[in-house]
């Protein structure tokens, strides 16, 4: 399993995401307990702008592994950017649209690219 979580992280790293979101889902479909597979399909998640998959993905994962320190950072990154209406840190602040204005893009292809930075 570990040689298909190696070929899922270069997928990743080089752009091809739904390679590396197969390879991730058939590690998490053989063996379900595979928090790394579930914080690799987060990412895909993630790169794809699929916020509310992607918290659900690393939910998983951190539920596998309260531990794991990727799924803890990642999972704190999203929520403060796009904070789910019943978390605390919703209640803080305003919520955001979406599809912000203008200047919304750059904004959220800067948190991608450090979300991916730290994988």
């Amino acid at each position: 399993m570990i040689e298909r979580l190696i070929t899922a992280d270069a997928a990743l790293a080089e752009g091809r995401f739904r390679d590396a979101e197969g390879e991730f889902a058939q590690v998490a479909a053989f063996d379900p307990k595979n928090a790394m597979a579930r914080v690799g399909l987060a990412r895909v998640s993630l790169a794809l702008g699929r916020w509310d998959e992607a918290r659900a993905r690393l939910d998983e994962a951190l539920a596998l592994d309260p531990d794991d320190d990727l799924a803890r950072r990642l999972h704190a990154e999203l929520e403060a950017h796009f904070p789910t209406a019943d978390s605390a840190s919703a209640q803080r602040r305003p919520s955001r649209p979406v599809l912000g204005g203008p200047g919304e893009m750059p904004r959220r292809r800067g948190l991608l690219a450090r979300l991916l930075r730290r994988g």
